[in-house]
């Protein structure tokens, strides 16, 4: 099975998990105004830039067919680098630019740099975020990759920034370039 996946703007696919045997999550970046999202998910509305879109498709025999979808970001550039499905959230990381990010949760939400990693779950059925944090400090920070263990999460990804907060660190500075 093959297909094209693209509306009246660029569109970007960078992730891709299976739910079930039958059902999948493909996410990536949009920059059309018309993709199709459904009603009652978190963000139905298309923000400027670059937006993330998460969208689930069901295969029904030799078909695969939309089932819904939701925009998530600002107003600049937010990118998705990888997602993850577990206990029934769909995780995602990546970066943004936007300064007005839809951050949620305990964590410092400043927007910092030019580009910054953030880290966002959101329920299965796309309603309801669970939370979405900041992850970087002073200069340009990415989320590359996540993964769920045992309820744990764990993420990685680059950065320049020499202030990023640590705890039992490996490394504990930042060497090179």
């Amino acid at each position: 099975y093959t297909s094209y996946l693209g509306w009246n703007g660029k569109e970007k696919v960078t992730a891709i998990q299976n739910i079930d045997a039958l059902s999948y999550i493909i996410a990536g970046t949009t920059e059309s105004k018309d993709f199709p999202v459904t009603e009652g998910v978190y963000q139905d509305y298309y923000e400027t830039g670059t937006n993330i879109f998460i969208a689930e498709y069901k295969r029904n025999g030799l078909n695969h067919e939309f089932v819904r979808g939701t925009y998530f970001g600002g107003s600049a550039e937010d990118i998705v680098n990888t997602m993850v499905i577990d206990n029934n959230n769909i995780y995602f990381g990546g970066y943004t630019t936007s300064n007005n990010f839809p951050y949620m949760g305990p964590i410092d939400q400043t927007y910092a740099a030019k580009k910054d990693g953030f880290i966002a779950a959101l329920s299965l059925d796309m309603t309801e975020l669970k939370y979405s944090y900041h992850v970087g400090a002073e200069n340009d920070d990415e989320i590359t990759d996540i993964k769920v263990k045992n309820g744990e999460l764990y993420f990685c990804g680059n950065t320049s920034s020499l202030e990023i907060p640590t705890v039992k660190p490996i490394q504990s500075a930042m060497r090179g370039v």
